[in-house]
């Protein structure tokens, strides 16, 4: 859903403009999902293809960790040397935890077992970090928890054909620029 209304919007943008995308802009980003919206509104990858490897991303993360098992937390007034030292005191005996996002200096999502994130904001609160948003998310995202998903989306990557976008895509994972299709899917 959140793929296709960005690729809609995109495409009432052009509508009124008159002009396609590539006139308009000469990059396209998104994070994580939002990547797979600028592949589609960029021509790289056809809505089809898209919403058929977001399924199965989808059902893949779901399925990498049991509901309830996980969870993410962004943290406010840290910074990542902050969330790094936290991380460090936390057990592994309760499980991982991780930086999922950086979003903005003193911004930091963490992601994990339940378990291991209850201790990480506790050592956050004690530290004197007061503002600490619990997400409403169905599964640790962006952390070691989802390799499992990883792998069943890098047998489905390599079998999708990507074309070359009308104009470059700035990858969220290395923030490089490319038209290259063959880095797109790496």
């Amino acid at each position: 859903a959140l793929m296709a209304t960005g690729v809609a919007v995109v495409r009432v943008i052009e509508e009124l403009t008159g002009k396609t995308l590539s006139k308009i802009v000469s990059h396209a980003a998104g994070h994580s999902l939002g990547e797979y919206t600028s592949l589609v509104s960029a021509g790289s990858l056809t809505i089809y293809e898209a919403a058929r490897l977001l399924k199965i991303r989808g059902m893949a993360m779901q399925n990498a960790v049991p509901v309830g098992q996980g969870s993410m937390a962004a943290i406010l007034g840290a910074s990542i040397e902050d969330i790094e030292h936290f991380i460090a005191l936390v057990d592994s005996s309760n499980g991982i935890v991780e930086i999922a996002n950086d979003n903005a200096p003193g911004q930091v999502v963490v992601s994990g077992n339940v378990e291991a994130l209850k201790i990480l904001i506790q050592l956050a609160k004690d530290s004197g970090i007061r503002k600490i948003i619990p997400l409403s998310v169905s599964a640790p995202f962006h952390c070691k928890l989802m390799n499992k998903a990883t792998e069943i989306m890098r047998k489905e990557i390599e079998i999708t054909e990507f074309k070359k976008p009308n104009n470059s895509i700035v990858s969220n994972v290395t923030s490089i620029e490319t038209r290259d299709p063959l880095q797109i899917k790496e």
